[in-house]
């Protein structure tokens, strides 16, 4: 296997662990009382989005367990992409999304986030960056 495709597995891989530890850690990290008491704050405060009304906590929720399906999902497509891509090259304009997407990611895990999704973002976009560089490289 040659290093175009190792480094964008791993970076399809980086993004599918991101996006499931996401989801893992939101459903089954213990909640302290202070974390249980903002968590009840945020339950009090009901907003209506589009004519339903919700509170910020489940809306918060909600958004928080769809970002990490969607994460996870991005890894997962690319992976199957590259699996069932019989050319073995993959076209420009899907490196570029890769990469755009994995560098916006990145930027929003450093200004956000802490130290386990910024290395996985970042292993997504120079994974992706990479493999760009690579094939590009390739008689």
């Amino acid at each position: 296997m040659n290093l175009s495709k190792v480094s964008y597995k791993i970076a399809c891989w980086a993004f599918i662990v991101v996006g499931l530890g996401h989801i893992a850690t939101d459903l089954i990290s213990p909640k302290t009382s202070e974390q249980i008491g903002y968590i009840n704050t945020m339950k009090e405060l009901i907003i209506t989005i589009v004519g339903t009304e919700t509170n910020i906590y489940s809306f918060y929720q909600g958004f928080s367990l769809i970002m990490g399906l969607i994460l996870a999902s991005y890894g997962l497509i690319n992976l199957f992409f590259i699996r069932n891509n019989k050319t073995s090259l993959v076209p420009k304009n899907i490196f570029f999304l890769n990469i755009l997407v994995a560098l916006v990611c990145m930027f929003l895990t450093v200004k956000y986030l802490f130290v386990v999704p910024i290395i996985l973002t970042g292993l997504a976009f120079f994974g992706f960056t990479l493999s760009f560089i690579q094939q590009k490289n390739q008689p």
